[in-house]
């Protein structure tokens, strides 16, 4: 399993729910929740993208683990770490793939395994480049969400 916070303005993001929830207002608190996974969603796609253009293509890996990938959103909002999730558990050791180590059978041999090197990150790094943009994504849905509020909505 794989797991990635993003955690820049969690502050905030507890402080905003905090009076989300003294409000009652459940309206407010889906559009947040879904105004974060909105901001997050792109990043699934470039994980999905990065494993199929980084991973070997010659016997069928890349296809195989990039079409069997689950990347999970889970959004957070109370609690003790508020926030953005973005996870995949797979059947293949997504954290050795990310260290850039990759175990295959040679040929479909089973019998015969190989270590083969592949880019470190494939996973980590297409969420990380595009943190900052999330982030402000992010930010700019909890000041919206953080007037309507002020605003008696």
């Amino acid at each position: 399993m794989l797991d990635i916070e993003i955690r820049g303005g969690a502050e905030d993001l507890a402080i905003l729910a905090k009076r989300l929830k003294e409000t009652g207002d459940k309206g407010l608190r889906k559009e947040l929740l879904s105004g974060l996974q909105r901001a997050a969603k792109p990043a699934k796609a470039a994980v999905r993208a990065s494993v199929l253009s980084e991973l070997p293509h010659r016997g069928g890996l890349a296809d195989l683990i990039g079409g069997s990938l689950k990347v999970t959103l889970n959004t957070r909002s109370a609690g003790r770490n508020p926030g953005v999730r973005i996870w995949s558990k797979d059947s293949h050791d997504i954290s050795k793939l990310n260290k850039g180590e990759l175990r295959h059978p040679v040929f479909g041999n089973r019998k015969n395994w190989v270590a083969q090197v592949i880019k470190a990150g494939i996973f980590t790094d297409p969420i990380e480049q595009r943190a900052p943009q999330m982030r402000q994504e992010m930010g700019q849905v909890m000041r919206t969400v953080a007037a309507k509020i002020e605003a008696g909505h």
